[in-house]
């Protein structure tokens, strides 16, 4: 079991509170199985750009078969009074994921499911389902190459989520290819 945790200083003068950060973490791992937990809050002010204070919490976990590893995620996020709803209203934003990796050959298959949901009182939900599968290649045991083709929907002709924070969706549609190197050094 390992526990960590964060706080930054809101650094306002005369608001102790004013923009802090606190977060916790607490990780479970044994054997194949291997379980998250965490909590956070950012608190509105003058050196935060949110518009209202976020509470957010997430679980998740993973099971490795051997062949495959299925790993699992939640994370629900709240805006106290949140700025640009007109009826002060708190806004709440859900995320889901279910994803698997394999290996194959020198690489690792991935592939992941995401739902995400905004809900905010008085406006209709904004839902959206995201789907990407990538291949990640070793080249030895500290460099690899991969890529990743994401597909991302928004339901009932919302426009509120995209891939790359970009407002470029076409019918709340939008498709993305992503391919790169790491090297551990």
């Amino acid at each position: 079991v390992l526990f960590r945790s964060n706080y930054g200083f809101g650094e306002v003068t005369g608001k102790n509170s004013d923009s802090r950060y606190m977060g916790a973490g607490l990780m479970y791992d044994n054997g194949p199985l291997s379980l998250g937990l965490s909590i956070e809050q950012l608190k509105q002010g003058a050196n935060s750009s949110v518009n209202g204070d976020i509470n957010a919490w997430a679980l998740g976990g993973s099971y490795d078969l051997g062949v495959a590893k299925l790993l699992a995620g939640y994370r629900q996020s709240t805006v106290d009074n949140f700025a640009f709803a007109s009826t002060g209203a708190d806004a709440k934003r859900k995320g889901y994921m279910l994803a698997v990796t394999a290996p194959v050959g020198p690489g690792l298959v991935r592939a992941a499911y995401n739902r995400y949901q905004d809900s905010q009182t008085g406006t209709a939900d904004a839902k959206a389902d995201h789907f990407a599968i990538g291949y990640i290649y070793s080249l030895s045991k500290r460099t690899s190459v991969y890529g990743t083709y994401a597909y991302l929907k928004n339901k009932n002709g919302g426009t509120r989520f995209s891939i790359n924070g970009d407002a470029g969706l076409d019918n709340g549609k939008q498709q993305g290819l992503q391919v790169g190197m790491t090297h551990a050094f």
